[in-house]
């Protein structure tokens, strides 16, 4: 009899396995919202009002200009992303509005000539960089 039994036991449980699906069972979890990210531009204000800044974003990455702005109007700074990098010219001014800084990001890195200029507007320095160290 016992020969039997075991017999009959193991056929139920190959049995049960084979009728059992592999995939696990998901209806328990519930069922998410993607919301679209944001694309447009986006801006922010100095607390006593102005633009502080005013960017474009794809996807909710900075994506495109940037413009940065000081208390009293001018613009700060001038640069380009893209996909939530730096990547491209950039302009950075002094607050009488006089260029300061210009050079150019690849990759979120300082690449090539960039340029410095005094409170007047002259040319006071050149460097030189590559992937982000200072060459000359």
């Amino acid at each position: 009899m016992k020969p039997i039994s075991i017999s009959l036991i193991s056929f139920l449980l190959l049995l049960t396995a084979s009728s059992c699906q592999f995939a696990p069972d998901m209806s328990w979890v519930p069922e998410v919202k993607v919301e679209k990210k944001f694309t447009g531009v986006r801006e922010s204000n100095f607390p006593e009002g102005g633009i502080r800044i005013r960017i474009q974003i794809v996807n909710d990455m900075r994506h495109g200009k940037a413009t940065s702005y000081y208390k009293n109007g001018q613009i700060n700074t001038e640069m380009y992303y893209v996909n939530d990098r730096k990547d491209g010219p950039f302009r950075w001014y002094h607050p009488n509005g006089k260029l300061y800084q210009e050079g150019e990001y690849r990759d979120n890195k300082l690449d090539g000539e960039l340029k410095e200029y005094d409170l007047d507007g002259n040319l006071s320095q050149v460097k030189y960089y590559s992937r982000g160290y200072q060459i000359r």
